[in-house]
């Protein structure tokens, strides 16, 4: 049985995927974990931009098949990663601390109601804090 979502998620990992795809973990409300493929994600002036980046809170459209372990992401629009988040080096790490601890706590297929609204909000909380503290990475 096949099935087509218009849903909220936050990209949780993206990783290349052949020639032109991208490979998505998405949290997705209602708090579920997918892996998603994404066709075409990485050619020259694609459509998806930076809304498959890590720590982006999406409205996306899902085309779900049971029998696949791997879903069909077909759109994703309304992307806030423009974040500070992603500008400043402190709250990038803790924004992407917070997408690695909820990759963990997560199990694919698996609803877990209020992970979804608290990693949005931990996100924004991140997102507008005014203080940061000096960041010193050592190699």
């Amino acid at each position: 049985m096949s099935l087509i979502e218009k849903t909220e998620a936050v990209v949780l990992r993206s990783m290349p995927y052949r020639e032109t795809s991208k490979n998505c973990y998405i949290l997705y409300a209602p708090v579920w974990k997918l892996s998603t493929i994404v066709k075409g994600a990485r050619r020259p002036l694609g459509r998806y931009g930076s809304s498959l980046e890590p720590m982006s809170h999406d409205l996306i459209v899902i085309y779900k098949k049971e029998t696949r372990e791997l879903q069909t992401l077909t759109n994703a629009t309304g992307s806030v990663s423009s974040r500070a988040c992603m500008r400043i080096l402190p709250r990038c790490l803790a924004g992407l601390g917070m997408i690695e601890i909820t990759a963990m706590v997560a199990h694919d297929e698996e609803e877990n109601a209020g992970l979804f609204s608290l990693l949005v909000n931990c996100l924004s909380a991140a997102d507008a804090a005014t203080k940061t503290r000096p960041c010193v990475i050592l190699f």
